[in-house]
């Protein structure tokens, strides 16, 4: 009788145990720590993720705000370092997507991330994937990339914020233009990787060649990577394009990146759907304009005084790659983007004032002031208090 009554209290306290660790963890989570603010985010990689990542960060710097940069790249496919997230924080910005945060966590050991957690999140349909549901558990609050984005996750049972990217606009005030290749030029970016129907380069040859036709006297540039693992792909952009129209298939510098921005008279965006459209900022910022599609993430930061924005039509999604399926997403009027192209060319004062408004509009919108503005109350007040020990006023 002794030895039953002594198994019922040791599996109570087994069970009382597991209770009050998951208590515990809960509230460590939760309650924030004396510890700074930290950025976790895959800074080595070459996608737009890492490259928001980074503006976050520079974002801090510029406020004077102390924070912790962690790349946790090695923590997605194992556990080599999970020393890098233990520990407790005043907060903890994770910029990645659930998928990849669930690694991290998972790899990061039971004491990983202590403290409150904001998962910084990017996604382009007009839904989220309930793939992603899961990843809630890992973070107290959302933060989306845009309004737009915001959108896509208000079906999710954890609070959700428009945070669009920082912008430090004088980083972007001594970048050098590189060498032009035509009178005209004209540049669009994608990665075979965020989907080719999504950013859809083959809108963009198709204005330039209804606007253009084989004129030597302009000239595209379709800048893409990974076009190695799509090699039918790839070749079928090639096909697409004429003489005047050049697919470059490799990874480049950001500071190259830039100053191919710079040289351009226009920067085309055929996009179906962004998040936010980052490369897009960019080029505001360097005062080049931009012709966009007038539908997603991008709104949040330009409007019709401010680029050139192309009308459209919400059509199924068809992306051969399989990347994205279901929902609709954005068709543009290709003769609208033609019309677009040849009106920058003919009209240089055009160009003068879209390049000033979309400076102006970058300012307004997107600088690190009205982004800090967006924080928790809460966490604005630790990162207040803590700058002010250390001196720092952001």
């Amino acid at each position: 009788m002794a030895q039953a009554c002594l198994s019922v209290l040791r599996v109570q306290a087994s069970r009382f145990n597991e209770s009050l660790e998951t208590f515990v963890s809960d509230l460590s989570s939760r309650w924030p720590g004396r510890g700074r603010l930290r950025v976790v985010g895959l800074f080595s990689a070459s996608h737009g993720i890492a490259r928001g990542a980074g503006l976050t960060c520079r974002a801090l710097d510029y406020l004077g705000a102390p924070y912790v940069r962690i790349d946790a790249s090695s923590l997605v496919h194992g556990p080599q370092e999970a020393h890098l997230l233990q520990g407790r924080a005043m907060g903890w910005i994770i910029q990645m997507n659930p998928p990849e945060l669930a690694g991290i966590v998972r790899n990061g050991g039971a004491r990983a991330m202590l403290g409150p957690r904001y998962g910084y999140w990017a996604w382009e349909l007009p839904r989220a994937p309930d793939a992603w549901r899961p990843g809630e558990e890992h973070v107290n609050e959302i933060w989306a990339i845009s309004a737009y984005t915001a959108e896509a996750f208000r079906s999710f049972s954890k609070p959700v914020r428009a945070m669009p990217h920082p912008i430090v606009t004088d980083d972007y005030d001594h970048v050098m233009p590189a060498p032009r290749r035509a009178p005209f030029t004209a540049i669009a970016f994608f990665d075979f990787n965020s989907s080719v129907a999504r950013k859809n380069p083959l809108g963009a040859i198709r204005a330039f060649k209804q606007a253009f036709g084989e004129d030597t006297a302009v000239w595209l540039t379709i800048k893409t990577q990974n076009g190695h693992l799509f090699p039918d792909i790839l070749a079928a952009l090639r096909a697409e394009s004429g003489g005047n129209i050049g697919i470059v298939d490799e990874v480049w510098p950001y500071d190259r990146v830039l100053s191919e921005i710079k040289a351009a008279d226009v920067l085309v965006s055929l996009h179906r759907a962004e998040g936010f459209g980052l490369i897009m900022a960019e080029a505001m910022a360097l005062g080049t304009p931009v012709i966009a599609t007038a539908w997603s993430g991008n709104l949040d930061f330009m409007d019709a005084t401010s680029a050139l924005l192309i009308p459209f039509a919400l059509v199924a999604v068809e992306d051969a790659q399989g990347f994205y399926q279901g929902q609709s997403w954005a068709d543009p009027d290709i003769d609208q983007a033609a019309a677009s192209l040849r009106r920058l060319r003919a009209e240089p004062g055009l160009g003068q004032d879209l390049a000033r408004a979309a400076a102006q509009a970058v300012r307004t919108r997107l600088s690190p002031e009205v982004w800090f503005s967006h924080f928790p109350a809460s966490l604005r007040r630790r990162i207040l208090r803590s700058a002010r020990r250390r001196g720092a006023n952001p």
